[in-house]
């Protein structure tokens, strides 16, 4: 929902948005270090970027 809104409603491009589920098997056994390191990765270089960060809890450290 908060994706759309702000594509929709605040004209934010799909690649401006960085959503992770960390519940997801996909960041299994994923430490602190390497969800920074994961995130750093997604960041766009001449705009603003949105994280939707979905169950942090999830990561060690």
């Amino acid at each position: 929902m908060i994706m759309e809104k702000l594509q929709n409603e605040r004209g934010i491009s799909a690649d401006q948005i960085v959503f992770m589920r960390f519940d997801s098997m996909e960041y299994e056994d994923m430490t602190a270090k390497q969800m920074f390191e994961a995130v750093k990765l997604k960041l766009s270089e001449n705009k603003k970027t949105y994280f939707i960060l979905d169950e942090v809890q999830e990561i060690e450290g």
